[in-house]
């Protein structure tokens, strides 16, 4: 488990120190290597960093684009099932999932495919 030993702290200051350098404008897949390695941080710590950290307007945008479930009642609605699935399936196995700056739930497995 990536919290097992690990120092927390460490990773909410690594956490901290991308936002301020995305908000910025600095290109993420760079800052994250810089960050990863200042801190040293083991690859479930830089999947956090990767898909739980945006600058601060992108969180907010897609922060903005979450509805209530009254705001859909009764309307068609799309749904990314893949993700979803890989996000429960995580779960349920006992991977760690992570509350992201933008409001969304997200496993940090990196899958990128899956079998049925």
């Amino acid at each position: 488990m990536i919290f097992d030993g690990f120092d927390t702290m460490k990773l909410r200051k690594a956490c901290e120190d991308l936002k301020i350098f995305l908000d910025r404008g600095f290109k993420k897949s760079s800052v994250v290597k810089f960050i990863a390695s200042y801190y040293g941080l083991p690859k479930e710590a830089v999947s956090i960093l990767n898909r739980c950290i945006h600058p601060t307007w992108l969180s907010s945008t897609i922060a903005e684009k979450i509805l209530d479930p009254s705001e859909v009642k009764g309307r068609s609605l799309g749904i990314d099932g893949f993700n979803n699935l890989i996000t429960i399936e995580s779960i349920i196995s006992g991977h760690p999932v992570i509350l992201c700056d933008d409001s969304l739930i997200r496993d940090i497995r990196e899958r990128h495919s899956y079998r049925f």
